[in-house]
């Protein structure tokens, strides 16, 4: 990279840093792994889930066991995503995949203008700005 795009580089990684989803995302995320409640049932959740698909790969199935755990995962399930922490973790992570979308879309067009398939109509479209 030359020098002067090194420089802008680094200039928009300064905007990018103070960027209000950007601050968001850091402080939804902080609020989420401080979270004791939803970490606690996220690892539960995992650990259901990987008995589940244990038990689903039985020959012989306990059938009330699965059943049993299906419960408890979808239990779990509900609570995660009810979770203020999940939800406000899971905006901020929409937003920030729609910025990441963006950035590499605006690469994208530079490196292959062909690919730029804009057909005027922003309703349809993720977004150039």
């Amino acid at each position: 990279m030359n020098e002067k795009l090194r420089a802008k580089y680094e200039e928009f990684l300064a905007l990018l840093e103070g960027d209000a989803d950007i601050v968001e995302y850091k402080e939804a995320k902080e609020a989420y792994l401080s979270d004791n409640v939803v970490v606690t049932k996220i690892n539960e959740y995992n650990v259901q889930s990987s008995l589940l698909e244990q038990e689903n790969a039985k020959e012989e199935k306990d059938t009330l066991l699965i059943e049993s755990i299906k419960k408890r995962v979808d239990r779990l399930y509900t609570e995660i995503t009810e979770n203020k922490a999940m939800q406000r973790m899971t905006a901020a992570e929409e937003k920030m995949g729609m910025l990441f979308t963006e950035i590499n879309s605006g690469l994208q067009t530079i490196i292959n203008p062909e690919s730029d398939s804009c057909g005027g109509s922003c309703s349809s479209c993720s977004g150039c700005h």
